[in-house]
């Protein structure tokens, strides 16, 4: 079993490089661009669930690289990359999502200051 000498030295590697695969976009991607879990697919970050085995992987991603589920922050983010999405992406696609979204975003506001934020 590959156990790592240094953890912070392997989560700054995979921050700076792109060394994750996405096989939806066909590219690589870099923790910055990942979450571990996510209600809805997403558009801008790669959702690892959505395509690798959870088991299989959570000691990689989740515990080794901390890689975090999809947070306000980052549905407000999604937000912001479909608003510069533009006409690359089919309407229907963009009013689903942001639907998607804002649902997301009602259930995950647990408390009057995170609501207040998101206003």
């Amino acid at each position: 079993m590959l156990i790592p000498n240094d953890t912070n030295s392997w989560q700054d590697d995979f921050k700076t490089n792109s060394l994750i695969w996405d096989p939806c976009n066909g590219k690589w991607r870099n923790l910055e661009e990942c979450a571990w879990k996510s209600g809805i697919s997403l558009l801008s970050k790669f959702v690892l669930t959505s395509k690798y085995d959870q088991e299989l992987t959570s000691r990689l991603f989740s515990i080794l690289l901390k890689v975090g589920d999809i947070t306000l922050e980052g549905l407000i983010e999604e937000l912001e990359f479909l608003k510069g999405a533009g006409p690359s992406e089919p309407a229907e696609t963009l009013v689903n999502q942001t639907y998607e979204i804002y649902a997301l975003i009602t259930n995950m506001a647990q408390n009057a200051k995170q609501k207040l934020w998101v206003r």
